[in-house]
């Protein structure tokens, strides 16, 4: 893991309060190879061994010294989930379990494991490398903006969720070689069991597994199962696979005009929110609205300007900036539309991302 703190950009968000985990920890395997086992005690963590026995039917294999009421797999009303062949390899127990089964007898060992991850610079292996899993806390606000716009007697569901995309890119971005701002991450699947529902009053606590049979640390699809805790019961598991796509790729495929020629036009959805300059020969600037946009044109208003003097346009939007020459087509007495020349690939991008971000269709063909 290469850091401990959650930042909104770390999860695709850009406000504090819209993250909804924290406290991320290298979650304990349920069962661990010996050669993993080696590397632990080569990374002077073989104390956690002390934790563990070895398998019943699989001599290479440890498994946690767990009694039976406390495999992580029983839900509400005592419950148990129908056990899964293809997780059981891959699949980590939240510290609430741990802690619950192990604070009394092995209090040593939790603290060290307690402080495995602020220390993790010191360790001759790297954390991903030591740990497949990760733990979570869920961060819970009953008067979040959003989620808690009406009143709950349980966690809204779809607030669930979000918690565990947010754990899963967090888990991309810190347990595995993958660099935000290099490459994003994108959800390609999602599928939701929900075993119970979830209270307010007490600690929430996500597991992300990493389901590949063979890890990559640089795999560009990856599925994950992240299951959710609540007082040691098994509320909800949902599996989801990723794409990793480079940043270089994905402008290009989220762009709006580079593989669809389209002649659509948009219309500002906040026209103040929308910055609009006419720049004359003398690169005099003029403020003017922009009333829509397609690919080819755009239609601006225009004050106190001649309009054969105006040579090109600058258009700002959240942070991002579109600039072409351009070639006046018609006006009317308040309104000109201008002609852009054709356009390079760069432009294209600068013009898709303002116009994804504030505006709307308004007709299929522009200007007809």
């Amino acid at each position: 893991m290469k850091n401990s703190v959650i930042t909104p950009k770390l999860v695709h968000k850009d406000s504090a309060e819209d993250v909804l985990v924290r406290q991320p920890r290298p979650a304990l395997p349920l069962q661990i190879e010996k050669s993993a086992a080696d590397q632990w005690v080569q990374a002077g963590l073989g104390c956690l061994l002390a934790l563990y026995k070895p398998h019943e039917q699989n001599g290479d294999l440890f498994r946690l010294a767990l009694t039976n009421s406390n495999q992580g797999l029983t839900s509400l009303f005592d419950r148990t989930i129908p056990l899964d062949p293809a997780w059981e390899p891959y699949r980590a127990l939240p510290y609430q379990i741990i802690e619950a089964e192990f604070s009394a007898s092995h209090a040593d060992i939790l603290q060290q494991l307690e402080n495995l991850y602020a220390n993790a610079n010191k360790i001759e292996y790297p954390i991903a490398e030591l740990f497949r899993s990760t733990s979570y806390k869920m961060i819970n606000q009953a008067d979040h903006y959003f989620f808690y716009r009406k009143d709950h007697e349980h966690v809204p569901g779809t607030m669930l969720i979000e918690a565990q995309r947010q754990a899963v890119y967090t888990h991309v971005y810190t347990m595995t070689q993958h660099v935000r701002g290099d490459v994003t991450v994108s959800l390609d699947k999602l599928y939701c069991n929900f075993y119970g529902y979830v209270d307010l009053m007490y600690p929430l606590e996500l597991v992300v597994d990493d389901m590949q049979e063979e890890r990559d640390a640089r795999a560009k699809k990856i599925e994950y199962r992240v299951a959710l805790f609540q007082r040691r019961k098994l509320i909800a598991i949902i599996d989801s696979v990723v794409n990793i796509i480079d940043m270089n790729q994905f402008k290009r495929f989220r762009n709006l005009f580079l593989y669809e020629k389209n002649g659509h036009l948009y219309v500002p959805i906040q026209a103040d929110k929308v910055r609009c300059r006419l720049v004359d020969a003398e690169n005099k600037e003029y403020p003017a609205e922009c009333v829509s946009i397609s690919r080819d044109r755009c239609m601006t208003t225009y004050h106190n300007v001649e309009i054969d003097d105006i040579r090109s346009i600058k258009i700002n939007s959240k942070g991002l900036v579109f600039s072409s020459a351009i070639e006046p087509e018609n006006r009317s007495q308040k309104n000109a539309v201008w002609r852009f020349p054709p356009l390079s690939q760069d432009q294209l991008m600068d013009m898709g991302g303002i116009i994804k971000r504030g505006f709307i269709l308004q007709n299929y063909e522009a200007y007809q």
